[in-house]
């Protein structure tokens, strides 16, 4: 599409758009909509004191959802078009404010910079792309001709506030990589951090040899520490409900419609002279494929083509949610691919020699005809093949790791091949079949979906009467009467995933204006309808103890724990100033750490112990340290042997490896931090739910 096109194009949007708002703002005012809004906020929100507009807002939504259809060629679902609104929302705050801090920066685009953007020596890439000939040159002489055409003149004042905008995102990005600077110190630090390395051996005195019988807990160390730790378990507003569910999911009557529909147009299938065009015309859920297809480029469920003849139109093939038939339309020869079964035995340095063994008794008894899969089944490593008896499809040689290749080079069906060394492995092969034919194949599909009417509208229905009845006549009382089993719900506010239905905005929204007993109506889910009762809502505030218990005891335990074993070794070690001898005493192993570094805070057989690492590079030589405490236990640690990293030995090429790690992890936390910083000293209003809630 060109640019004149593209214009047109945009200009049809930006008409469609206008006519969709004034039928949407048209349908509001006849059903008095505008009263409560006059009477509540004139806008969604606010930030810094500028609005977000229901016309903003809208528009940013319907772009998602339009562009969600363009892409899937379906329409959005009511959980997705609340996905939507969310981030919308979420988007438009962020725009305002980075405009805010653009302005206070004073990060501004002059209509100069915007005008060099467009007929400049380097136009903006939109440009460019649109008026670059085809060698390489930009056509000016076209450039300026639509420039000037008076037609697109209210298109180019959008195309300028979009390059405008692009201009002053990465104006901002540069201040932000400007605000990370590297030192040549940091440099060198990292550096040193890199490539210090220290030997060391280590005691270590694990928490865990404290029964918790040696650890009583009171009630009041617990409340104690979770008044310590207030922000830990503050709790977001939260709710509990149950509900009855009304599925959309397709019936036996559905699916008998589906294939009798299929069947229907088989016969219309082996008739058709133009296959794409009846895919398109009858609606297929798989699109034409005009290309010659190799048998692994095939889906199992349809190598039956590969036997068909050309014309020929298969009977109908059932798969989980959906019905084929297919046409086969031509054949010829390809690459050569040949059908494996496959046998893994990974080995060790320690058994690679008694693994071999078993691999060759394994080969021997394969080609004396024994199961191949039974011998799968009890030697093969390969879990995700051995449910189907090691059976990794068809596959083309050349394109296996070469040690395979090689060894699969000549061989046939029914030949078995091994072992072959590769990673670690030993690997028996197993050829089950060679294929060098190439199909083209038309594929109509129906997908076994609920009826719109018989089957989602009545189950629409059947959730709107429940919910009449359950107000009339009390919930559990109605979903005994229609033998409706009630399951229990739990939402957090602000978290989108719900206890006991997955994620769902839908139900979130319906729940944040809600009050304690209310039933709902219908609520209109990808895969349901919902009736709930909303049964209690817990305020924002720091959760009960009796809710925590468990994990607060677990805490508070291994705290007085971690002491208990602090003041064991600390009396272990006075007077004693041996390694060994302390660990002689108390059935303990001197445990060797080398070549460790600064930057990776793990020890061997200890896990990640930061503190220990540290004190690691900081303690004298043959020196036995004070009691560590670590992550998992209390440390004893005495340092052999210490290599500092030379900064003479820094290349340059190094450096500039060093710096480029460290800016791009700067940047990323700077960024992070910078936003979240923004975020909290923003003045940001949202009216959303005060709208909704007056609708």
């Amino acid at each position: 599409m060109g640019l004149m096109d593209k214009f047109r194009a945009s200009t049809k949007y930006i008409l469609w758009v206008l006519i969709f708002s004034f039928v949407i703002l048209w349908s509001l005012a006849d059903t008095q909509v505008f009263d409560s809004i006059v009477a509540g906020p004139r806008s969604l929100g606010s930030v810094n004191g500028e609005a977000i507009s229901f016309e903003e807002y809208n528009q940013t939504v319907n772009n998602y959802m339009q562009n969600y259809q363009a892409q899937t060629g379906q329409s959005a679902t009511a959980e997705l078009r609340t996905y939507y609104e969310e981030l919308a929302w979420d988007n438009l705050v962020m725009q305002k404010i980075l405009k805010t801090e653009m302005d206070r920066l004073g990060i501004r685009v002059t209509d100069d910079m915007v005008v060099d953007m467009i007929n400049g020596p380097n136009p903006a890439p939109f440009i460019a792309q649109q008026f670059t000939r085809a060698d390489g040159t930009i056509d000016r002489a076209a450039l300026q001709q639509a420039i000037e055409a008076p037609e697109n003149a209210e298109i180019w004042v959008n195309i300028e506030n979009q390059l405008r905008d692009q201009a002053s995102v990465e104006k901002l990005n540069r201040y932000i990589m400007n605000s990370v600077k590297i030192s040549d110190a940091e440099i060198e630090y990292e550096f040193m951090n890199q490539y210090s390395t220290a030997n060391a051996r280590f005691v270590r005195f694990p928490y865990s040899e404290i029964a918790d019988a040696d650890v009583p807990v009171t009630d009041a160390e617990l409340n104690a520490y979770i008044k310590k730790n207030a922000k830990r378990y503050k709790q977001e507003k939260s709710y509990r409900f149950r509900y009855v569910s009304f599925s959309k999911e397709a019936t036996t009557e559905d699916s008998t419609r589906v294939r009798s529909e299929m069947q229907r147009l088989r016969e219309a299938f082996v008739q058709a002279t133009n296959d794409s065009l009846f895919l398109v015309e009858n609606q297929s859920a798989t699109p034409y494929n005009g290309s010659f297809r190799a048998r692994n480029a095939v889906l199992v469920d349809l190598e039956s083509v590969f036997s068909m003849q050309n014309g020929q139109v298969s009977e109908i093939i059932e798969s989980p949610g959906r019905l084929t038939v297919i046409k086969r339309l031509d054949s010829r020869t390809g690459d050569r691919l040949k059908r494996l079964s496959q046998i893994q035995l990974p080995f060790s340095v320690a058994n690679k020699e008694e693994i071999l063994v078993r691999a060759l008794e394994v080969v021997q008894e394969a080609r004396r005809n024994a199961d191949f899969a039974e011998l799968v089944a009890s030697n093969s490593q390969d879990f995700a093949s051995i449910s189907n008896g090691g059976d990794i499809g068809y596959v083309k040689t050349e394109d296996l790791p070469k040690p395979i290749a090689d060894a699969l080079g000549s061989a046939s069906t029914g030949n078995v091949v091994g072992p072959v060394e590769h990673e670690g492995s030993f690997y028996i092969f197993k050829v089950t079949g060679v294929e060098t034919q190439e199909v083209k194949f038309a594929e109509f599909t129906l997908n076994i979906e609920a009826d719109p009417f018989a089957t989602v509208d009545a189950q629409a229905k059947a959730a709107e009467d429940f919910s009449f009845y359950a107000r009339e006549d009390g919930y559990e009382a109605e979903a005994q009467r229609r033998n409706l089993p009630i399951r229990e719900g739990f939402a957090t506010e602000g978290n989108p995933f719900i206890a006991g239905l997955g994620q769902s905005r839908v139900v979130l929204n319906y729940l944040a204006r809600a009050k304690a007993n209310d039933i709902s109506d219908a609520v209109d889910m990808d895969n349901q309808f919902l009736v709930m009762e909303v049964t209690e809502i817990i305020p924002e505030g720091t959760r009960p103890l009796e809710d925590i218990r468990p994990q607060v005891e677990t805490l508070v335990r291994n705290e007085k724990r971690r002491k208990l074993m602090l003041d064991k070794v600390t009396g272990l070690v006075k007077g004693q100033s041996s390694l060994d001898a302390i660990a002689g005493a108390n059935g303990k192993q001197v445990q060797a750490a080398d070549a460790v570094t600064l930057n990776n805070t793990s020890l061997p057989g200890a896990g990640v112990e930061p503190a220990v690492v540290g004190t690691i590079f900081g303690l004298a030589l043959n020196t036995m340290s004070k009691p560590i405490e670590g992550e998992s236990a209390i440390y004893l640690v005495q340092v052999s042997n210490r290599q500092l990293a030379d900064k003479a030995n820094l290349s340059e090429a190094e450096r500039a490896a060093i710096r480029s790690r460290l800016e791009q992890s700067r940047t990323a936390t700077f960024q992070q931090n910078w936003i979240e910083e923004l975020k909290k000293k923003a003045d940001i209003e949202d009216y959303r739910l005060k709208v909704l809630t007056q609708q």
